[in-house]
């Protein structure tokens, strides 16, 4: 989505970033705490935020008017989910060594090294990490020190394949290797090519169900113990030039542009201040983020200071609908429009989740449900975009469409983060020849991502992000 630019768009941009951060650790900060004060971090109700959402704009002092009042109730919320973190985390950052891995290495020359170096040395000079220590793994962990340089830059292929292991990676037993390793007070980087490698002799679909769920389970044990997890990955294309061992562990020479990965988890503050404050995505350089994906289970309501104002839209055109507006969350007598649509429109301020994780995704549709009197769960059928209003109290407006007329009673929109399209359009199924339609894929990429989604999502638990609560007369 191309989103436009005004003049003077970089220092705007930048101190838009700088005031999340600040309201990232002012919501963290009070969160806490509460938490203390009410001697049970962990544990919490509804917050009130989400109980009293603010009015629709009326002019910008009722809008202020709504925001004080909501700030002074999350200030009295316990985060569900809000767990004590350092600030200053440690950073352990594995590198997967596999045969499949020795093409991206040349002496430094490549753009997989230049970009783990130049992410890698963002996060040392950013006076965030506690330490920063490195680490091989495959079918075991191998300390490698703290040197950055002997590390990552002076690798061959010929280093590489004596530090390295077999041509196939156990995916999933990585995740659980690397998850047992990180708490709250810990940044975890992994770094590989992400192939899902059944080898010669499995059944590949039953080896690919079962590297989803070993990715499922590490996710889950992770967040049993500790609660809150971030989890943000990157995809990035580099030069490859070595050999590449196919989903049936055959090699083949291969000399062109592949991807890879770096994946990080942690406590959802740290992983927010990494990516928006410590290295964040314009300081990539050398390559471009290719795609990106964030996904994470403390609220939006605990995560910013004020929580998460919505508001429904004065029925004042066609686009917002016909209905009768009784308050900020209720409303009646909705009518059909000239389209043969039913509808209604609201604000929210999805700022912070537009920032850490893209605003063509916080407009993908396909992340939230509607909930009918808490009954059922349905897609979203409407329209979801950027407000540019200046005088607007929110950063997006949401437009819900119905082909008949709403259910009296409660109606609900969560946001539930789903897997990213793009991790589905990158993920081969035969890889034993590159054609130029799966050049730039990766071989059972989506069972990862499937894999992530279901340890957020387990047990019949939706990750909901954030709720849009209404009432229809």
């Amino acid at each position: 989505m191309n989103i436009p630019i005004c003049k003077n768009s970089k220092n705007h941009k930048d101190m838009k970033t700088k005031a999340i951060i600040h309201a990232i650790v002012l919501g963290f900060s009070a969160v806490m705490l509460a938490s203390c004060i009410n001697g049970n971090p962990g544990n919490g109700g509804k917050p009130a935020a989400q109980q009293n959402a603010p009015a629709a704009a009326a002019s910008d002092n009722a809008a202020a008017a709504s925001t004080s009042q909501n700030a002074s109730q999350q200030g009295t919320a316990v985060g569900a989910n809000i767990y004590p973190f350092s600030a200053n985390p440690v950073v352990n950052v594995y590198l997967e060594t596999s045969g499949s891995m020795n093409g991206y290495v040349n002496g430094g020359t490549s753009v997989f090294q230049q970009v783990v170096k130049e992410y890698l040395s963002g996060i040392n000079n950013g006076n965030f990490a506690q330490s920063v220590n490195y680490f091989y793994i495959n079918n075991k962990i191998t300390p490698k020190g703290t040197d950055l340089t002997n590390y990552i830059t002076r690798l061959t292929p010929s280093s590489f394949a004596a530090a390295g292991g077999g041509a196939t990676t156990d995916i999933g037993g990585l995740f659980k290797a690397i998850l047992e390793k990180t708490d709250n007070n810990t940044i975890s980087i992994f770094i590989s090519d992400c192939i899902i490698s059944p080898g010669s002799n499995s059944n590949t679909a039953a080896y690919a169900n079962g590297q989803m769920t070993d990715v499922r389970n590490a996710i889950i044990g992770y967040i049993n113990q500790y609660q809150d997890l971030a989890c943000l990955v990157y995809q990035f294309d580099s030069g490859f030039n070595g050999r590449y061992f196919d989903f049936q562990n055959k090699p083949h020479k291969v000399n062109m542009q592949r991807p890879f990965y770096i994946w990080v988890f942690g406590h959802t503050y740290n992983i927010a201040k990494l990516k928006l404050e410590v290295v964040p995505d314009q300081d990539f350089k050398v390559a471009p983020i290719r795609n990106q994906w964030m996904i994470f289970n403390t609220r939006l309501d605990y995560l910013q200071k004020d929580g998460v104002f919505y508001g429904l839209m004065l029925p004042n055109n066609m686009k917002n609908g016909k209905y009768t507006h009784v308050d900020r969350t209720v409303l009646r007598s909705i009518q059909k429009g000239p389209d043969g649509n039913f509808r209604f429109s609201f604000g929210a301020n999805m700022g912070l989740a537009a920032t850490l994780m893209g605003d063509s995704y916080i407009e993908d549709t396909n992340n939230y449900n509607k909930i009918v009197n808490k009954a059922t769960r349905e897609l979203f059928y409407g329209e979801i975009e950027k407000d540019y209003n200046q005088r607007s109290p929110y950063s997006h407006s949401f437009r819900v469409d119905s082909d008949s007329p709403f259910q009296k009673g409660t109606f609900t929109l969560a946001f539930i983060p789903k897997v990213p399209s793009w991790a589905y359009e990158c993920t081969d199924v035969d890889d034993h020849v590159f054609n130029g339609d799966n050049d730039n894929k990766t071989y059972g990429l989506k069972y990862i991502f499937d894999g992530v989604f279901s340890g957020y999502n387990n047990a019949g638990h939706a990750n909901i992000l954030t709720e849009f609560n209404f009432e229809i007369k």
